[in-house]
C-alpha cells in the first residue's frame, strides 16, 4: 500500500510540468516559489496552485543559468534561471522569492 502511495507521488512530480500546464488550461492559476520559507498554504488558499522550483535534470538549463550569475551563486540558483529562461516554467503566472540568501535575491533581480 504505502508502495503505491509512493510510486503515485513519483509519477506526479515526474510529470509536474505536464499537471501544472493542465491546471493553466483548467483556468487555474499557477504561482512559483522557491526554498521551503514561502507560506504555500496561503498560496492555495487563495485560490493559486503552488509549484516549488526544483532543480532539474537538464545540465543545459544549469549552463544557461551560469552564464548570467557569479561562479559563486549556488547550482540550485542557476538552474532554476536556466529552467525559466529554456521555457520550462512557462505556465507560471507568477514566482514569490524569499529573502532567504544572497543568491536568491540575486535571482529575484534577474
Amino acid at each position: 500500500m504505502i508502495e503505491g502511495i509512493i510510486s503515485g507521488f513519483q509519477q506526479a512530480f515526474a510529470n509536474r510540468h505536464e499537471l501544472a500546464r493542465g491546471w493553466k488550461k483548467e483556468g487555474k492559476k499557477v504561482l512559483g516559489y522557491v526554498y521551503s520559507h514561502v507560506p504555500q498554504e496561503l498560496i492555495y488558499a487563495a485560490g493559486i496552485i503552488p509549484v516549488q522550483l526544483v532543480e532539474g535534470e537538464d545540465e543545459r538549463a544549469e549552463e544557461l543559468g551560469e552564464q548570467y550569475f557569479p561562479d559563486f551563486y549556488c547550482d540550485y540558483v542557476s538552474c532554476c534561471l536556466g529552467q525559466g529562461l529554456s521555457g520550462e516554467y512557462d505556465y507560471l503566472d507568477g514566482v514569490v522569492f524569499p529573502d532567504a540568501c544572497e543568491t536568491i535575491r540575486g535571482l529575484a533581480g534577474e
